[in-house]
């Protein structure tokens, strides 16, 4: 059986999905270290003293990189003409940040859940429990929505070297490979 999917609109779609979650994501972290770093008079968090998580600034981190990765990606999914060295192809370049990306999302969201835990103790009705909740969602979607793109990259490689072609997932993969039914820009993942 072979799966057909249209790898770059998957793939453009994935990361659109990734930056508004990460974008959801920065808005959460900010809010958590406005909350934590100005407590009001009276709040038994901490006893009262100001503080910040730091997996927190982790996850916020992670954010900020992906606004800088996203589009920068995306420029690099139809650049595959400009590079000529074999070992800094496009994919490469994406499979090794996206593998770093992964790594940092992995161990924030990890800690995120271990730091914070169950949060069924925490009252929603408190702003800054419904926060911490939504910030751990996010960061395991977001996490998610990584590692598809991640095994989409490994996936381009694998055709690619199969073919014999170079680490490309773009057009230039296609017309490497044996004929196949013609539309529209489609790679085949057996």
């Amino acid at each position: 059986m072979v799966l057909r999917l249209n790898a770059p609109r998957l793939r453009i779609g994935s990361y659109i999905v990734l930056w508004v979650f990460s974008f959801i994501l920065f808005c959460l972290c900010a809010a958590r270290l406005h909350y934590t770093t100005n407590l009001p008079k009276g709040d038994t968090l901490n006893g009262g003293r100001d503080f910040f998580d730091s997996v927190v600034v982790e996850m916020l981190v992670c954010t900020l990189l992906a606004f800088g990765f996203i589009p920068f990606v995306l420029n690099l999914i139809d650049a595959s003409r400009w590079f000529d060295h074999p070992l800094a192809t496009p994919v490469n370049i994406e499979a090794a940040a996206l593998s770093i990306l992964n790594l940092m999302w992995f161990v924030g969201a990890a800690i995120t859940s271990s730091t914070f835990g169950d949060l069924t103790w925490c009252d929603p009705l408190y702003e800054a429990c419904r926060v911490l909740t939504a910030l751990q969602a996010f960061a395991w979607l977001s996490w998610v929505v990584l590692f598809a793109l991640l095994a989409l990259a490994f996936v381009g490689l694998l055709r690619a070297s199969r073919a014999g072609a170079p680490h490309r997932m773009s057009d230039n993969v296609d017309k490497s490979l044996p004929a196949e039914p013609k539309g529209p820009e489609f790679i085949s993942v057996v």
